[in-house]
């Protein structure tokens, strides 16, 4: 309700959230791993003045930084995935269709796995891709299904160093 009573962490506002609700981010460097609680939330960095600088989500090491499995937005927010292992993806959507709108998912040796329910990508940068430890990683794999679309508008794809894009079903 204000900057004097918000919570310290993305995840404790997303575990507060309902429906409709959005999560206003301060900016600053967030080290914590994100999972999604309630559909139709809207987290994004601050536009408040004196708060409304870089959102950086920092994933602790061997873990996935984002897990979605509900339909949310996600605004002017850096996922980054540096201190993951090969196995571990940046961002898993495992459901939900989310929307990622001027984000920026990266650096990581895998960026991102889209399941079940799709998801829409727009004016989001998917960079900095790495080499792992086992050779080249899918930098982008699509197992959504026919009926769950997945949508580049405006996106930029850079610095990507090793891997490919693996569309598994779409």
């Amino acid at each position: 309700a204000s900057w004097t009573t918000a919570f310290k962490t993305i995840q404790d506002g997303l575990n507060a959230a309902g429906s409709g609700d959005t999560v206003e981010v301060a900016g600053g460097t967030y080290a914590e791993s994100l999972t999604t609680v309630t559909a139709g939330v809207t987290v994004a960095g601050s536009t408040a003045s004196g708060k409304n600088g870089p959102v950086r989500v920092l994933g602790p090491a061997d873990s996935v930084v984002l897990t979605s499995a509900h339909q949310t937005v996600w605004r002017r927010l850096t996922f980054d995935g540096s201190q993951n292992a090969a196995d571990r993806y940046v961002v898993r959507v495992t459901g939900g269709a989310p929307t990622f709108d001027q984000c920026v998912i990266g650096p990581g040796q895998r960026l991102v796995n889209i399941g079940t329910g799709g998801a829409t990508f727009t004016r989001t940068t998917i960079q900095e891709a790495r080499w792992a430890a086992t050779g080249f990683s899918n930098i982008i794999y699509v197992n959504a299904g026919a009926a769950a679309p997945v949508t580049f508008d405006y996106c930029l794809f850079g610095d990507m160093q090793f891997g490919y894009i693996n569309i598994a079903t779409a």
